[in-house]
């Protein structure tokens, strides 16, 4: 029998096990986002034979929200003799019920070289097999990165990956503690599926059961999480990944990510690694629209271009900022980058979730790609972060995007986490 559970169903559902070397969520984790309402009964699902759960779909949603934006985990037992045909009944039922506008999008954590994996291959076939039966049959590959004040590359004072000096001085915006912000995953229309780039969900503990505990991801358009591990739920582990969309990060283009720095103030200077020096200031929300519709222009995340090729630049553009300016991280954390003499070179729009601080956005107008500049808007987001005390800064971008994947190792962010996000194909209106 499949059905939606109730909350006398809660301890068993939380007390299902996973022995695949998958991303999923663990007992720990579940019940303290049910506890805040990002998942709940009618979210949840499961199919039960001669009284024991055979499989289980938990989908999740922001507290206040009326639907759910991301399934984060999907089990079937192995006695199952045809787990791809459960799993799809399963899924179909529960997105009908939901009536969303836009179908959840489904995330699965994995781990680095899983192709080389057997099991882990195993794994995400039959999940893939049953995401592309109900639907969700556009995949992208996703990198997670995580910044530390360990990591070597944290960017110093005057500005340049892996220089000296101490993160921002006192009285930058946010020194005084801003509170991690959660992005706002897009549902009917919004980022994530339909609207900004970055994948929804909240994935659980990837890896072999016992393995060491790896950070989860976290992020703004793209990402938020309960504390996370690779391995068995409550091992050792940094939060992961959870109902947020995952920012894109596109070197020199685009990216809408997790990372982390501190801000200088309004018109301070930082010099970048390749000689340049840029200055970062506060700026109109019209300022703001114009470059993100400059960003859009060429990017290589392929959810960007996916909206831009389906919307056009101006209506992905002003739904990106209207995804940031709903967030709860703080508008006055913006900042427009320049060169001394007032060329306009991008946008930095440092972000958080409700456990990590993030890179949420920055980009690079097209006419300035290719001249490094990516790399001090990444520092500079970075020394925000890092100024205001931040101990993990996490970021995502495309696999595809090797330029800004580059560019987050070169400032000292580790790849933790690959993330296989599964979307459905966006809905072309006809003109009448």
């Amino acid at each position: 029998m499949i059905r939606a559970t109730t909350h006398d169903d809660i301890d068993r559902v939380a007390a299902v096990d996973v022995d695949e070397p998958i991303g999923w969520i663990g007992a720990e984790r579940f019940r303290a986002d049910y506890a805040e309402r990002m998942y709940r009964p009618e979210w949840t699902w499961i199919a039960e034979h001669d009284g024991r759960i055979v499989a289980r779909a938990l989908w999740w949603g922001l507290s206040d929200g009326m639907h759910p934006l991301a399934l984060d985990c999907l089990s079937v037992d192995p006695s199952v003799p045809d787990r791809v045909a459960l799993a799809t009944e399963l899924l179909a039922a529960g997105m009908s019920a939901f009536g969303a506008p836009v179908p959840p999008q489904y995330n699965v954590s994995l781990t680095a070289g899983w192709r080389d994996d057997p099991a882990t291959v195993a794994a995400i076939g039959w999940r893939r097999a049953a995401a592309h039966a109900v639907g969700l049959t556009d995949e992208v590959e996703r990198l997670r990165f995580e910044w530390t004040p360990g990591s070597v590359g944290m960017p110093g004072s005057a500005g340049m990956p892996g220089s000296a000096g101490m993160p921002g001085s006192a009285g930058m915006p946010g020194s005084a503690g801003m509170p991690g912000s959660a992005g706002m995953p897009g549902s009917a229309g919004m980022p994530g599926s339909a609207g900004m780039p970055g994948s929804v969900g909240m994935p659980g503990s990837v890896g072999m059961p016992g393995s060491v505990g790896m950070p989860g991801s976290v992020g703004m358009p793209g990402s938020v999480g309960m504390p996370g591990s690779v391995g068995t739920p409550g091992s050792v582990g940094t939060p992961g990944l959870a109902g947020m969309p995952d920012p894109v990060a596109s070197s020199d283009a685009e990216t809408s990510g997790d990372s982390a720095g501190s801000m200088v103030a309004a018109g301070v200077v930082g010099e970048s690694d390749v000689g340049g020096r840029l200055v970062f200031e506060e700026a109109a929300d019209e300022e703001f629209l114009e470059v993100f519709r400059r960003v859009a222009q060429g990017s290589l995340d392929a959810q960007t271009r996916r909206n831009v090729a389906l919307d056009g630049v101006e209506a992905t553009a002003r739904a990106e900022m209207d995804f940031y300016l709903g967030c709860p991280g703080e508008r006055s954390w913006w900042r427009i980058a320049t060169t001394p003499d007032g060329e306009l070179v991008g946008l930095v729009v440092p972000s958080a979730t409700p456990y990590h601080r993030n890179v949420g956005y920055l980009g690079v107008v097209p006419e300035m790609r290719g001249r490094g500049h990516v790399d001090e808007i990444l520092a500079e987001i970075t020394r925000f972060h890092a100024a205001d005390g931040a101990q993990v800064i996490t970021a995502t971008t495309d696999a595809a995007n090797a330029p800004m994947a580059a560019a987050f190792s070169r400032a000292g962010y580790r790849t933790t986490e690959i993330r296989m996000v599964y979307t459905a194909p966006p809905v072309v209106v006809a003109d009448s």
